[in-house]
């Protein structure tokens, strides 16, 4: 992986302390839910990362390239998985129901379903006081090796058997 663009992709994720603990709100299973937090979208729900993807160009093609599959994008604050955050998982492509073919790389709309949705952080690296979350049926805890660099390391709620 380019580290320049590794390194873009964590600078330009919000950080967000987790999804949620005992503290913040009762945990139930299929995400959790934040004292006077509103609606939230549950694990596993739609989402679009408030930035837009990378647009570099970096296999000469001429066009956008888009997230790349071999990262992963982690964004807090998107306002639709609050207290969570928005993952963009091994994803190739731009997500963006808006993405012109003609300018970038399109993700197909069935893979933007797949991988990208809200999430949140469902176990903290020994030492770390972040709130974690339980994952609902349907998702496994899982580490996020391309985070272990940031303030964001830890293991998310990813889809079963969605590597």
């Amino acid at each position: 992986m380019n580290r320049s663009r590794f390194g873009f992709l964590i600078a330009s994720a919000i950080v967000f302390g987790g999804c949620g603990s005992a503290h913040e709100g009762s945990m139930v299973d299929g995400g959790s839910v934040g004292r006077d937090a509103g609606p939230v979208t549950p694990v596993g729900g739609a989402c679009r990362p408030l930035s837009t993807p990378p647009t570099g160009d970096l296999n000469g093609d001429g066009r956008a390239d888009g997230y790349r599959d071999t990262e992963v994008f982690l964004e807090g604050g998107t306002t639709a998985c609050m207290p969570g955050g928005c993952i963009v998982y091994h994803l190739n492509g731009d997500p963006r129901p808006t993405c012109d073919d003609t300018m970038s790389e399109c993700a197909d709309p069935a893979e933007v379903m797949a991988r990208v949705f809200c999430t949140c952080r469902c176990a903290a690296p020994p030492g770390s006081t972040a709130p974690t979350c339980r994952c609902p049926s349907g998702f496994s805890c899982e580490p996020v090796p391309e985070l272990s660099a940031s303030d964001m390391e830890g293991s998310y709620c990813l889809r079963a058997g969605g590597s």
